[in-house]
């Protein structure tokens, strides 16, 4: 797990004046991800333009601290989160989402009826690039599931494969998703940072 350990002050100005400020300390809040993956992530996010990132099993919140400063300063960027054990979510984690209307954090069950319609309107209402990130507790369900609400454009990854086949995800998994998606950037995010990634082509 990686631990971001410094305090940082985010601050956007008009000329000389500062017209925007915010505070926010993420010492604790690990990520149980490498930092090629985190890094995965915030590439997609930065390169595809993604308005609308759903990870479906939060945790601790690791992957929030990192995109803070896009939640923050890109007034059409959003976070959708999903964690049904809510007690292990980081406080901090918690008050950030109840303190910033574009990091929405639902700790609930992902696959209720409610949650399904929701997410697949807030997909459809999405101006721009998704970007769904499956890391819960049935990463072949969430997969399946959640890739036929995406549109052309849109992005998909999975947590937890390894390339000896032992992961949560593996080859005939992913083998399954539609004939609509190709895999993005192959090579290292499958074989290398284990993050195997699609985006939907049609």
């Amino acid at each position: 797990m990686n631990t971001p350990n410094t305090e940082t002050t985010l601050v956007r100005k008009s000329g000389t004046y500062k017209v925007y400020q915010d505070e926010f300390n993420v010492t604790d809040v690990l990520a149980a991800q490498s930092w090629w993956q985190i890094n995965a992530h915030l590439d997609i996010i930065n390169r595809y333009k993604v308005k609308l990132f759903i990870e479906l099993g939060t945790y601790i919140g690791g992957i929030v601290t990192h995109i803070i400063p896009n939640i923050i300063l890109d007034e059409t960027f959003h976070y959708l989160g999903y964690e049904i054990n809510s007690s292990v979510v980081h406080p901090k984690i918690k008050k950030f989402a109840l303190q910033n209307p574009r990091c929405q954090l639902v700790l609930d069950n992902m696959f209720s009826e409610s949650n399904l319609e929701y997410i697949r309107k807030r997909i459809a209402e999405t101006s721009g690039t998704v970007y769904v990130f499956c890391d819960g507790g049935d990463k072949p369900k969430e997969l399946l599931t959640f890739s036929t609400f995406l549109r052309k454009g849109d992005i998909i990854s999975v947590h937890d494969y390894t390339d000896d086949q032992t992961g949560e995800i593996r080859d005939t998994d992913l083998a399954k998703i539609g004939k609509d998606f190709e895999y993005l950037d192959e090579w290292w995010r499958k074989d290398v940072v284990w993050l195997p990634t699609f985006i939907k082509v049609k």
